[in-house]
This record gives structure tokens, C-alpha cells and sequence, in this order.
């Protein structure tokens, strides 16, 4: 008999959490209303193409948005034929008080195959906005699995001063984020590293996972393109922040497509 190895136990009962691309897709939300306001913003955040479908709209959020025309408004109760096949959704958000046109919103989705939220109504929803943190292109998402969204929030204002500490004591009260600048830093390293070091997958994300973990935010942060290209020239070593040298660095700044 092999002998156990100690890998992660399955926890049955979650969900699938992914950073699900939305940009240029086509999605619908059936409502006009605060929540309906919520779900729009959502997805403008993420680039979709966003179409709203309600007779009225009710809050001030959503109606400044529609004036600046961030999405398609269909004035109209909703009927079945606000979605069909031809209309290619990619996903469909009812965020309604009304049980009976939720319900059938809820329905035709499904006939149709496409993920749908139904509003407050767990049973019916392929998936789940969780509370969302966000700070450039950090996001991070907290999902009580559709049981307490409240303490979700509660949750992410936790995280939000657990960063703005971080960035208080690092930042130096800088207009940009440090993490932002960070996270950037570390786009631009994976890309440099895939066009310059010629080696496989695991060992190029080993170079970057160790970055990531032996140095500070701030020190990411700071990193301009020559002390990037110094910094490819040490691969598969990582060194020191304060061994870099951008003036002695031996892979040319232009051949390292950073954009």
C-alpha cells in the first residue's frame, strides 16, 4: 500500500471562485431599482456590454449612468422575449421584487443554458456576488457561499483597514497605490520573463512566486524598467533588492517588451 501523503482535504460545499473575464460580453439585468444599480456597476467594471431591461428606473446611481449611456435600456416590463437565443447573453442578473417575473426570468435562463442570479433568492442562482475589495487591479472577493452576505461586508471593511494600514506605513502617502504599483511591477516581471529566459513553465513561476515572497511591497513597488531587466539578467537566482544594479544589467531594456 502507497504510504498517505498530506495533501489539502476536500471541503465539499463551495463554490467555484474565478475572476470570470466579462469584458465585450453581453449580459442582461431584469430591474430598474438599487440592487439592479449594484449589479450594472459590477459588470461596467469588469467591461461588459451591459443591457437593462425595466419599465422605470428608480435610482439616481442607475439613472446618471443610463444618461451617460454605460448601458442599453430597454423601457419595458420584461417578457420572454427580452431573451432568446439570438440575443447571445452571456449572463442574466434579475434583480426584481416581484417572485412571479423573477421566476420566470429565473426560467427562461435556464432553458436557454445561461448562468443566472436571481436577487435574495439562493436556490436560484448559478453563482454569487460576493463583497468585493478593489484597489486597481487587486481584487479581492469574500463569499459567505450566499448565507450572509452582511457579514461578507463586514468582512471586506476589515480587509480595506488592513490595507490602508499597509499602505500607511509604506506608502508614504503616495497618490498611487503602492500594491497597484506592485501588482504592476509583477505583470511586467512574468511578461519579461516568458520573453527573454528561454526555460519551462515551473521554473519561470518559481522565479516569480519567490520575488513576490521574499520581498516587500514597497520594493516591488519601486522597481522601474532597467532594475526589471537587472533583475531578469539574475535568473533563475533571485537577489537582493539592494544587490541590483540597472546599470550593469546584462539583457537590454529593449528587448524585453514590458508593455
Amino acid at each position: 500500500m502507497a504510504e498517505t501523503q498530506k495533501f489539502e482535504k476536500v471541503q465539499p460545499g463551495g463554490s467555484l471562485i474565478v475572476a470570470w473575464q466579462a469584458r465585450g460580453k453581453r449580459c442582461l439585468v431584469v430591474g430598474g431599482g438599487e440592487v439592479a444599480s449594484g449589479r450594472v456597476l459590477a459588470l461596467l467594471n469588469a467591461d461588459a456590454e451591459v443591457v437593462v431591461v425595466s419599465p422605470a428606473i428608480t435610482n439616481a446611481e442607475l439613472e446618471n449612468r443610463r444618461e451617460l449611456k454605460e448601458f442599453i435600456w430597454i423601457k419595458a416590463p420584461y417578457n420572454d422575449d427580452h431573451l432568446t437565443a439570438e440575443d447571445n447573453y452571456n449572463l442574466v442578473l434579475s434583480c426584481l421584487d416581484d417572485p412571479e417575473v423573477s421566476d420566470q426570468v429565473w426560467r427562461r435562463a435556464v432553458s436557454l443554458k445561461i448562468p443566472v442570479n436571481v436577487a435574495d433568492v439562493p436556490a436560484k442562482c448559478d453563482f454569487y456576488f460576493g463583497s468585493i475589495y478593489r484597489d486597481g487591479p487587486l481584487q479581492i472577493m469574500i463569499s459567505t457561499n450566499g448565507k450572509a452576505p452582511g457579514l461578507a461586508r463586514k468582512i471586506r471593511k476589515e480587509i480595506t483597514n488592513i490595507f490602508e494600514d499597509k499602505e500607511a506605513e509604506e506608502g508614504e502617502g503616495e497618490s498611487d497605490s503602492m500594491i497597484t504599483k506592485a501588482i504592476d511591477n509583477v505583470g511586467k516581471i512574468r511578461q519579461a520573463v516568458r520573453n527573454v529566459v528561454k526555460c519551462d513553465i515551473k521554473a519561470r513561476m518559481a522565479f516569480v512566486s519567490g520575488i513576490c515572497e521574499k520581498w516587500s511591497f514597497k520594493q516591488i513597488s519601486l522597481l522601474n524598467d532597467d532594475s526589471i531587466a537587472d533583475l531578469i539578467a539574475h535568473f533563475p537566482d533571485i537577489p537582493k533588492y539592494e544587490d541590483l544594479d540597472s546599470q550593469t544589467a546584462e539583457v537590454p531594456i529593449h528587448t524585453l517588451k514590458l508593455a
